[in-house]
């Protein structure tokens, strides 16, 4: 996969439910959102949401702690 042109935004914030909702589709757009905003396009996240749900799926695995 090639790198798009560097964002002039170098952070964003995304909030998301705390449900995984009843569709796989809000589960891959999740997905989706954060490898664009992330890989493709290193734009770090602020986020204030929890880590279950939506939001569990878009923040890094590695910056997850033990919330529920």
């Amino acid at each position: 996969m090639m790198r798009q042109q560097e964002s002039r935004f170098k952070r964003t914030c995304v909030f998301c439910g705390s449900s995984q909702g009843n569709k796989t589709s809000y589960h891959d757009a999740a997905i989706n959102l954060a490898k664009e905003l992330q890989v493709a396009r290193g734009i770090d996240l602020v986020y204030g949401g929890g880590g279950i749900g939506l939001m569990g799926l878009v923040i890094p695995r590695t910056l997850m702690t033990p919330e529920v």
